[in-house]
């Protein structure tokens, strides 16, 4: 997220595993410097007008990045107009066996490890 342009980029970072709906809209418009009101259809409206803001007048384009669990909150029904406007969509699956050797070795280096 930090190589993203900030003028073309608004991203939002979500670390919650397993919220639910009430909460993943209340952390969506705090990341976005939203007022929060205490019901899911005045959230998901503000959330509306701030991407369509974005894109319409900064012209930057919204990031969201959560963990997998994230997948799972944004296949409900619920969410299917927010995830119908999710252009870009990628989960990592993170090493494989055969990588995290080489992965823990590097790091290692990078750390001051001696060979």
């Amino acid at each position: 997220m930090n190589g993203l342009n900030p003028n073309q980029y608004q991203t939002a970072y979500i670390s919650l595993s397993t919220i639910s709906v009430t909460e993943f809209y209340r952390e969506i418009c705090s990341l976005l410097g939203l007022e929060a009101s205490e019901n899911k259809t005045g959230m998901f409206r503000v959330i509306q007008e701030r991407v369509y803001y974005l894109y319409r007048e900064k012209k930057k384009l919204l990031v969201l990045v959560g963990k997998p669990y994230l997948n799972h909150i944004l296949d409900k029904q619920v969410h299917e107009s927010l995830r119908q406007r999710i252009t870009v969509h990628h989960n990592y699956e993170g090493l494989s066996e055969q990588e995290v050797p080489d992965y823990i070795s590097h790091k290692l280096e990078l750390a001051g490890r001696k060979p």
